[in-house]
């Protein structure tokens, strides 16, 4: 479902670490980021560093023109429209049956949002 139809607010520009690649976390705060491509869907930061895959920015929209990067902090996990793997927020879903949340993530110290 993407976070598009869900009407979430992101920035327009891709958080990315000293060394130019996308970002797992935001720094500070260690919050889980999502980066969104043109046609509404999410990647994981892997799956936008992954050279295999044509991943860009800028240009004709095809799916996999990255939009900007989101981070996820409350909600169901969102899932990385190509490799599959979840993404939770960093406060978990309030709408979940059983009513859990998660605490504050964790800060990794290794990841910097520019």
């Amino acid at each position: 479902m993407g976070f598009r139809a869900r009407g979430a607010v992101m920035t327009a520009r891709v958080y990315r670490d000293d060394e130019g690649k996308a970002i797992s976390f935001a720094w500070p705060g260690g919050y889980p980021v999502v980066h969104v491509m043109d046609d509404g869907e999410v990647l994981c930061a892997d799956c936008v560093n992954d050279p295999k895959n044509p991943v860009h920015e800028g240009g004709y929209g095809d799916g996999w023109r990255i939009e900007g990067s989101q981070i996820h902090y409350e909600g169901p996990d969102e899932v990385c429209a190509h490799c599959g793997k979840a993404i939770p927020s960093a406060y978990g879903d309030p709408d979940a049956s059983d009513g859990a949340e998660r605490p504050p993530p964790s800060s990794p110290a290794s990841t910097r949002a520019r």
